[in-house]
């Protein structure tokens, strides 16, 4: 077909078929079916325009579909267009998760008619679940720079895979559940250093309250040395020996540092260390693996989003 297609302002009909077939159509420039009314009952589609190769844009704007109860409303699979898509349209008197049909489509341009807030919405409450059409629009808007709206759409992607279950083991939501906490599914590694900040945060408090409340944190015994102090006794700055003894509040603080940061060294462990002087002070130290699992592990995530390690297939 040369030229445009147009069916502005257009009022079609089916009795329970379709309304408009233009499967395969081919067109030079662009197809405007801006404020058409559409009226169907197929199930697979009141509109369709399966494998359809457009030269140039694909303006919905206003245009009204209505089909029944489970009628498919807009079927755009496999569509080809030369610049972009503009879509807003209302899809009347339908129902059913699956309004409209957008896997295959394709456009080169960032789609115009709805805010990438409202493309996502509309992804995912009215459009059949595919990963591509999500893939599709994070690609125009990262090949206009706009990387921000990118990582949102694909975040909306993973996160519709996930509420919809979609065949989904329990492992496999469960790693899509952590991976979203922790990591944004790879998108925002800045969880994984907010996690590294709350875990550091966690051990000082935990060396801090344990040397104002315990002894389990002391200066470590050296060679030829009094034996260890506890903390208690070593703020006032006095050991056994009579000497000077540093486990104050600053190696404290390193102390929990050390704990939480991998490969990270204040030297504080030297001179304040986590030991145990009764059975009941145990379980300070076992607290203390705690943030050093978490360390390594926030640590980890990050370098591994950061390289793109971790990215959805």
């Amino acid at each position: 077909m040369r030229g445009q297609l147009s069916l502005e302002d257009a009022e079609l009909a089916g009795e329970g078929m379709c309304a408009l077939a233009a499967e395969g159509v081919r067109a030079e420039t662009d197809v405007f079916l801006t404020r058409m009314t559409a009226t169907g009952a197929h199930p697979d589609g009141v509109v369709w325009f399966t494998g359809a190769e457009i030269g140039g844009s694909l303006v919905c704007d206003g245009a009204t579909v209505t089909g029944g109860t489970g009628s498919r409303a807009v079927d755009l699979r496999m569509v080809t267009l030369g610049r972009t898509l503009s879509m807003r349209p209302d899809l009347a008197g339908t129902s059913g998760p699956d309004l409209v049909a957008l896997d295959g489509l394709t456009y080169r341009m960032v789609p115009h008619g709805m805010t990438c807030a409202e493309w996502v919405a509309f992804l995912r409450d009215r459009a059949c679940y595919a990963a591509q059409p999500y893939r599709q629009l994070a690609d125009v808007y990262t090949a206009a720079g706009w990387d921000d709206d990118a990582r949102k759409v694909l975040i909306a992607q993973q996160d519709d895979l996930l509420a919809g279950g979609r065949g989904l083991s329990r492992a496999e939501r469960l790693r899509l559940r952590v991976l979203r906490t922790v990591l944004g599914y790879g998108y925002q590694t800045w969880r994984a250093l907010v996690g590294l900040a709350l875990t550091i945060l966690a051990a000082v408090i935990l060396t801090v309250v344990a040397a104002q409340t315990t002894d389990a944190v002391q200066v470590p015994a050296r060679p030829g040395a009094a034996p260890a102090v506890p903390s208690g006794d070593a703020a006032s700055g006095q050991g056994a020996d009579g000497q000077k003894r540093d486990c104050d509040f600053v190696d404290q603080v390193g102390l929990g540092i050390e704990l939480a940061v991998p490969l990270v060294s204040t030297t504080r462990r030297t001179r304040c260390n986590l030991v145990p002087t009764s059975d009941g002070e145990q379980w300070i130290v076992a607290a203390g693996w705690v943030p050093q699992f978490l360390g390594w592990a926030f640590a980890t995530l990050f370098v591994a989003g950061y390289t793109k390690l971790i990215r959805p297939a």
